[in-house]
């Protein structure tokens, strides 16, 4: 009997923290419309730089999980997982070309995201092709580039490695970007 009532506590409080989410939620989409209409500068402001720049959701994610707790596993990378870099992304020929790197991976690789984080582009970049924006827990941005039939969106949250999609050709391009700083290869697998 007392297993059976604590059971239906814990559902019962799985259900208010839910609600509390979902709430919360509601009340940021109710208070963002409300700023929006007060005035045009407002909504300018609202646009460009809520909805156009590259928002860092590394400090909103902070903020969550200190006052809702943490959905998503954030386990810090370790050195013996850097070694398994190449096992996660394998490539045979690696050549840098201006910020980014040209891995030759074969034809239609499925792409596997190296680090989580939340998908803040889909979209195409100039001289990138389809290109796939990550902002990882660590702060880095990681741009996958050369990407076809990718079924993520803006703003899903993505795991180390799920398959962001399939490469074009037998190319991935790769770019690794902190606070508007490209970084080498070697400086992000550190």
């Amino acid at each position: 009997m007392k297993r059976r009532n604590d059971r239906k506590n814990s559902s019962r409080f799985e259900n208010k923290i839910w609600l509390t989410k979902l709430l919360i939620s509601i009340i940021f989409v109710l208070v963002s419309l409300i700023y929006m209409r007060v005035s045009d500068t407002n909504k300018s402001f609202y646009v460009d730089k809520l909805l156009q720049d590259n928002i860092n959701f590394q400090s909103f994610n902070g903020i969550y999980n200190k006052y809702f707790g943490n959905k998503f596993e954030n386990k810090a990378i370790n050195s013996e997982e850097m070694l398994t870099f190449n096992d996660t992304l394998t490539f045979s020929s690696r050549e840098k070309i201006d910020d980014s790197y040209k891995l030759n991976v074969g034809l239609e690789y499925a792409v596997p995201v190296l680090k989580p984080g939340i998908i803040v582009f889909v979209g195409d970049k100039d001289g990138l092709g389809k290109t796939v924006i990550v902002q990882g827990n660590d702060g880095v941005d990681v741009w996958y580039s050369n990407l076809v039939n990718s079924e993520f969106g803006m703003y899903d949250y993505v795991s180390k490695g799920d398959i962001l999609g399939t490469t074009l050709d037998e190319y991935l391009i790769l770019s690794f970007n902190r606070n508007g700083t490209f970084l080498t290869y070697e400086e992000y697998i550190k």
